[in-house]
């Protein structure tokens, strides 16, 4: 499974989709949002640990109580999407897209 999940980190993280702002709907819920795809060149590295709470709120700075996932972006082309140790490919695609656009929710 684990070599499932790097395979296709790495093949989705060759597109990346930008947030359309304008549209109102998507302020109000971002399920309801458009995209444009963008071309994102980067490397995606996926670690699934154990004490998912922990880490992530260290590495947030935050005191969330339920954390399934966080990623944090080394650099523009290189980030690194921790997980809980069974993580669904929704997790993944949306931590995918904080490795392209960054922190947009809080």
């Amino acid at each position: 499974m684990k070599k499932v999940l790097i395979v296709l980190a790495t093949l989705l993280s060759t597109v990346a989709f930008a947030q359309d702002n304008s549209d109102p709907e998507c302020k109000a819920n971002q399920f309801n949002c458009t995209f444009q795809p963008e071309p994102w060149k980067g490397t995606v590295e996926i670690k699934p640990i154990s004490n998912i709470v922990e880490t992530c709120n260290r590495l947030m700075q935050a005191n969330y109580t339920n954390v399934l996932a966080c990623t944090t972006r080394v650099s523009s082309t290189h980030c690194i999407i921790y997980t809980k140790i069974n993580v669904s490919m929704a997790i993944i695609g949306h931590e995918l897209r904080h490795c392209s656009e960054g922190a947009w929710h809080k």
